[in-house]
């Protein structure tokens, strides 16, 4: 779990000091962003502002567990039960793996025979074995694991295999 702790700047130090001290005892300790961004990537824990939003929808991104059907209205209700019931869900947030020492940019383009099938939407490099990590949204056609898709790096393309995400059940 994460939580994100919201107080006055007079507080902020106190409060940092309070949760090193509490850690410490607990063998805590804290890490920087790139570091939580490697494990939210492992883990296919969508993030907001990039894999969640107004742009993708929850079933977009697997999150059809979380959502409920019988539950009395709410904001886009009638449209994720319309495309659950009738099967149109036209992406889904997807792993994906690749091999380059040059991170790819935000949003770079997921690409097959030249086409665009998707967009990368968090990166990251496994400290383990210096491989390429992402999430991104795929097109329903294209995804299934061990699909391999060309990922924009610059001016070029490296290969992208699409992975599994742990915890996510199969929504074709």
């Amino acid at each position: 779990p994460g939580y994100d702790l919201i107080t006055g700047a007079d507080d902020g130090e106190r409060l940092w000091r309070h949760l090193l001290d509490g850690g410490r005892v607990a063998g805590i300790r804290p890490v920087g962003q790139e570091a939580l961004t490697v494990v939210r990537v492992e883990q296919g824990v969508p993030a907001y502002g990039r894999e969640l939003g107004e742009d993708y929808n929850p079933l977009e991104a697997r999150l059809l567990d979380h959502v409920s059907f019988t539950k009395g209205c709410y904001v886009g209700q009638e449209v994720v039960t319309r495309l659950n019931t009738y099967k149109k869900v036209q992406k889904f947030l997807m792993g994906l793996r690749w091999r380059a020492d040059d991170p790819p940019s935000a949003q770079a383009r997921l690409l097959l025979e030249g086409k665009q099938v998707g967009v990368l939407t968090s990166a990251a490099t496994s400290p383990v074995d210096a491989e390429g990590l992402g999430l991104g949204y795929v097109r329903k056609a294209h995804a299934q694991s061990g699909t391999i898709l060309e990922l924009e790096l610059g001016a070029g393309t490296v290969p992208a295999e699409v992975v599994d995400l742990p915890g996510h059940r199969d929504m074709g």
